[in-house]
Formats: C-alpha cells, sequence, structure tokens
C-alpha cells in the first residue's frame, strides 16, 4: 500500500505541474505529443454521435447514470479524440432513458486532458440499445473504435449550455486514495498479530505446581 500511495503521489504531481502549463491547441499538428494528463486542452472541429458510448455505473449528484463519451474530429489534423461529454442520468446506471445531442457542426471545445486506464477485459462492453455500454475506455478499446484517436480522452468543461450539452463531469480528484489509510490498518493488524503471538505461543509457558497430598488423619 506504500507502494502504490509512492505511485499516486507521482502521479498526481505529474498532472498538477500539467495543469500549469498553458492550455494545448490541439488543432497544431504535432501538439498531441504534449496531451499530458491534466493539460488544459482547446480544439477545433466536430462531434460524431454515431460512434458514441456510455461509461456505466456512474453517479452526478448522487444519481446514477453514465458518462456519454463521444468522439471529437479535429478538423485541421484529421485525429479524433474521445470526449466525455457530459452526464446522463439513469435509474439502472447503464441504460438512460434520454441523452440530449451534442451541438452539431464546427465547434470549438476546451477542456481537461486524461489518460486512459488500464484494463484486461476490454473494458467489459455491453450492448445497451444501439450503443455500447463500457466500465472503463482503455486505450485498446479506444484504438479498436476510432483508429485515428489520439493517446488520452478529454474531460469537456462547461455545462449544458456549451457544445456537449450535457452536465459536465469532472476530472478525478487529485487526491491520494486511501492507500495510506489502509497501510496503517495492515500495520496495525500485524502489530495485534506480533502482540497475540507473545501472549499466547511465545511466551514460556510455566508448569503448573501439583496439588498438595492430603494430610494424613
Amino acid at each position: 500500500q506504500l507502494e502504490r500511495l509512492g505511485e499516486r503521489r507521482a502521479t498526481n504531481l505529474v498532472e498538477l505541474t500539467a495543469r500549469d502549463l498553458p492550455p494545448l491547441d490541439l488543432t497544431i499538428p504535432g501538439a498531441d505529443d504534449s496531451l499530458l494528463a491534466g493539460r488544459r486542452i482547446i480544439a477545433r472541429g466536430h462531434f460524431e454521435p454515431a460512434g458514441e458510448i456510455y461509461l456505466r455505473n456512474r453517479a452526478h449528484n448522487q444519481a446514477p447514470g453514465v458518462h456519454v463519451t463521444t468522439p471529437f474530429a479535429i478538423d485541421a489534423t484529421g485525429d479524433q479524440i474521445w470526449v466525455v461529454r457530459g452526464f446522463a442520468f439513469a435509474p439502472d446506471g447503464i441504460t438512460p432513458p434520454f441523452v440530449g445531442s451534442p451541438q452539431s457542426g464546427t465547434v470549438t471545445i476546451a477542456g481537461v486532458a486524461s489518460s486512459f486506464p488500464m484494463t484486461e477485459d476490454a473494458g467489459q462492453p455491453i450492448p445497451v440499445e444501439g450503443k455500447t455500454s463500457y466500465r472503463r475506455l482503455d486505450a485498446t478499446v479506444a484504438r479498436q473504435l476510432e483508429p485515428k484517436s489520439l493517446d488520452g480522452f478529454v474531460y469537456l468543461a462547461g455545462d449544458t449550455g456549451g457544445p456537449g450539452r450535457l452536465p459536465a463531469v469532472l476530472p478525478p480528484a487529485l487526491d491520494e486514495g486511501p492507500h495510506f489509510s489502509y497501510a496503517i490498518q495492515w500495520f496495525g493488524i500485524a502489530v495485534a498479530m506480533l502482540t497475540f503471538g507473545w501472549l499466547v505461543i511465545l511466551r514460556p509457558r510455566g508448569g503448573r505446581e501439583s496439588a498438595p497430598p492430603p494430610a494424613a488423619p
């Protein structure tokens, strides 16, 4: 757990450093070479709703739903980037009864870049009424669905009045997670086990004194 805590802190430091950089304009060829997690980005192009997918079992203001994730074609370069354009309510966390369409035509988007998670199960796809629901969107799936997609995706900034026209999904908080508290718990368990072992197993056992024979009458 302490090793994972160190990895989490290192990752957070990289993202915090990226957020201090000026916004990255993806309309400039080669700009995606600096597409670091946490980097603010801008791009001009158009959404492609036909390739849209849902990331299931998400929540927003304690309501269940999905993160609507849509390919975005960058007009100047021909590249594509996956955009988490917002949250849609779904009572079962999988099938939203209604998902508003993104703004059509050429638009300018802004958001925060993130790296794809590592998975070994292709994101666990489930067909949902013409769309596909995934638990996660990893790099392999992203490239299979959109071969021109960049090595990262974007959390779209804004609200229902912007190009995505859905309540915005914020990037994950840069906290240290539960690793430190887990480490404390494991240390506590180890100390308790050692103490128990010393008291019950390792402590020398003294023989019981035999009872004195009964006195002669």
